[in-house]
């Protein structure tokens, strides 16, 4: 008996690795977006983005992800723009190439998840279960399928690595590879940053499971790496555009229950998936009730020790891993939207998947194969929906045309329609969304709709009132567009002056945009 037990031994370990490559391939489900084309904001950071195009890794650091110049309204992620860099050289302009990309990064997060959730609850059942959810959650295709949204995938890639790196016995993964791939999280995305916070949590629930010294060092270079940051001007003191960009301080704070509400709504039954979400709040209701109970609930469960210390741990990396989103600090471009749920959602599923074990394992024997049906039948109808989703990112066309039965009053939703109606000479179309985005607004401050109705207005031969329009765009958000007509106009009326005037401001703010440059070549050259 002895002999046959060591043998057998070694298979444990070989199993364990074999299930989780399995529930790693759960991941590339989103291979079915490969057929997809480039949408939404994935033309303005990738097709006609002057920097990704240039091929120059020095922009990357020295330009926001959109090529304009730091502190000029955009954010700073240039990790995410060498991976765009890096897969134009080898892709060229292929949507597949710049997605496949992105799964492939989801899929080792995955297999992460599995490692880093299996270690700090010991259980196989619940990393593997964890991975297996996250991995086909249809929440998880607004990051995954919109190239747009690589910052999110690899912000979660670099933060779960270095986490992972910390429960390593090798000096070099601790203290030299877990820093690093915490600030190149924060490169990424600005959420990455959370990481650090997630490191912090596992050394006050799981002390005899983190390396406290290790922990110490990734703060020290967070800490060390904003100083860094603070030296280069990134900030901005650009508007943001929103509903809750709108709204007071303390309505953003009695928001934050709704914004808990959606977020498990769409964690637990995520049907009507669409882009962003605008509301603020306006009066208590039982969904503002369910924002609010259920935190204290949890909290309590806690504090009596229902829940085990690795449960309480997971449940707090999902609450404190939405505080970025929450419109704390300042506010967003949205109320809520699904990308922002990608990181926090492993926390989530981790704590859930570890209640359910433990729940079934306690069941009898029929009870508990009931159980295990229900959740297989579950994972299936996620997987479904997951696919079902990856369908309306195929075009921008059925994007927006989908989301915008769901979100009636996104104002970039209308202005993206009215932009697809221009395209095919639909003017009268796209005369009608431009005016609803900006009537959706709050203030009719968005920038982009009224440059984009003031080019339509001119090819009706409404030159006035579209002028009028161009100059709200360059008041409100600078936009490059309406620069460019405005400039146009004058040299029609063969004011030189003003159009020379009106070029060297909007190249201050888009050195990069060729149409300027060559509209300022073509001024100087004017007597």
């Amino acid at each position: 008996m002895g002999p046959k037990h060591n043998s057998a031994e070694p298979s444990v370990p070989r199993a364990r690795w074999l299930w989780v490559a399995l529930v790693t391939l759960l991941g590339c489900i989103h291979l079915a977006g490969l057929g997809n084309a480039f949408v939404w904001d994935d033309l303005l950071l990738v097709v006609e983005n002057d920097v990704v195009q240039g091929q120059n890794p020095t922009d990357a650091f020295l330009t926001a992800p959109s090529g304009r110049p730091l502190g000029t309204g955009a954010l700073y992620r240039p990790l995410q723009t060498l991976s765009f860099m890096s897969d134009l050289r080898v892709f060229g302009l292929s949507a597949a190439g710049f997605r496949l990309t992105n799964v492939v990064m989801h899929c080792l997060l995955v297999f992460l998840v599995a490692v880093l959730v299996r270690r700090w609850s010991d259980n196989d059942v619940v990393g593997l279960l964890t991975a297996a959810i996250f991995a086909i959650h249809p929440s998880g295709v607004e990051v995954v399928d919109y190239i747009g949204s690589r910052g999110d995938v690899m912000a979660a890639l670099f933060g779960v690595g270095s986490l992972v790196c910390l429960q390593s016995p090798r000096f070099g993964l601790r203290y030299v590879a877990a820093p690093a791939l915490v600030v190149a999280a924060f490169l990424s995305k600005e959420n990455g940053i959370m990481v650090a916070g997630f490191a912090a949590l596992g050394a006050l629930f799981l002390p005899e499971k983190s390396n406290r010294r290790g922990v110490f060092v990734l703060l020290a270079a967070v800490v060390g790496f904003f100083v860094l940051r603070a030296l280069i001007e990134v900030s901005s003191q650009a508007r943001t555009l929103s509903v809750i960009g709108e709204a007071s301080w303390p309505t953003r704070l009695a928001t934050i229950p709704l914004c808990l509400s959606e977020y498990l709504g769409i964690l637990l039954f995520p049907h009507d998936l669409h882009m962003e979400r605008h509301f603020v709040f306006d009066g208590a209701s039982l969904k503002w009730l369910i924002g609010i109970a259920v935190p204290l609930i949890v909290g309590g469960l806690a504090l009596r020790r229902v829940l085990t210390r690795f449960e309480s741990l997971m449940f707090a990396w999902f609450f404190v891993g939405l505080v970025p989103f929450l419109h704390i600090v300042a506010p967003l471009s949205a109320t809520v939207a699904e990308r922002w749920l990608y990181l926090p959602s492993i926390g989530f599923w981790a704590a859930v998947c570890s209640l359910g074990v433990r729940s079934i394992g306690a069941w009898g024997r029929n009870a508990r194969y009931l159980g295990v049906a229900l959740v297989v039948v579950w994972m299936g109808y996620l997987g479904f929906a997951t696919v079902d989703r990856i369908g309306d990112w195929r075009t921008s066309t059925s994007l927006f045309e989908h989301d915008v039965q769901f979100a009636a009053n996104s104002f970039l939703v209308h202005n993206n329609l009215g932009v697809l109606a221009m395209e095919r000479g639909d003017y009268t179309q796209a005369q009608a969304r431009f005016e609803q985005s900006i009537q959706t607004h709050p203030g009719q401050l968005y920038g982009l709709a009224h440059s984009n109705l003031g080019e339509v207005l001119e090819i009706l031969g409404q030159e006035n009132e579209a002028a009028r329009h161009y100059y709200q765009a360059i008041k409100l958000s600078r936009e490059a567009l309406a620069y460019e007509k405005l400039a146009r106009a004058f040299l029609r009326r063969n004011e030189i002056d003003g159009a020379r005037s009106l070029i060297d401001e909007a190249l201050r703010w888009h050195p990069r945009n060729e149409t300027l440059l060559r509209m300022s070549e073509q001024i100087s050259r004017q007597p």
